[in-house]
């Protein structure tokens, strides 16, 4: 896992992908959308999905914002799950570290009041932002939590290590 990962500007497009239109200030994503035939040999695959927030302990809210209701789980339970049970494969979360206009950070110190824990932080292997990757499986709480607060935006990184603090986190 290295830095830019979840920017992959430098592959070219399958079929399969999407270029959404990019928003001002951010570069341009591409969205893979790939079938698993049912009965299918799971063998070496990235499952990766996207969440709203990861708080440090590695939950993962894919469902709600400030409270209310904006997504459904859909399958992201599952493919995590999936990837944990195939073998040679990674169950990944991929976000931006802020919202669109960079106001708030979405790797949060504990999910806001009224978020819904879509995963487990035992149900993802790796956390992934613009600015790196965090490694989740096999990790301590005070692991994930240093690596989590890595991963976020850098102005937004102190204020997390001072909350991780006062959780007995760090």
């Amino acid at each position: 896992m290295t830095k830019g990962l979840a920017a992959k500007k430098n592959r070219p497009m399958s079929p399969s992908e999407s270029q959404p239109t990019p928003r001002e200030g951010k570069p341009e994503a591409r969205l893979a959308f790939q079938g698993i035939p049912v009965g299918a040999e799971l063998g070496s695959i990235e499952y990766e999905i996207s969440a709203f927030q990861v708080d440090l302990l590695g939950q993962v809210n894919a469902e709600t914002v400030g409270g209310f209701q904006v997504a459904g789980v859909g399958g992201q339970l599952d493919f995590l799950r999936g990837a944990s049970l195939a073998e040679d494969a990674l169950a990944i979360i991929v976000l931006d570290s802020t919202t669109s206009d960079g106001s708030v950070s979405r790797i949060v110190p504990a999910l806001e009041r009224g978020a819904v824990v879509t995963s487990t932080r035992y149900d993802v292997d790796y956390v992934i932002t613009e600015h790196g990757a965090a490694q989740m499986r096999g990790q301590t709480t005070r692991e994930r939590a240093r690596a989590l607060v890595e991963i976020a935006h850098p102005k937004f990184r102190e204020d997390l290590r001072r909350a991780a603090r006062e959780l007995v986190l760090l």
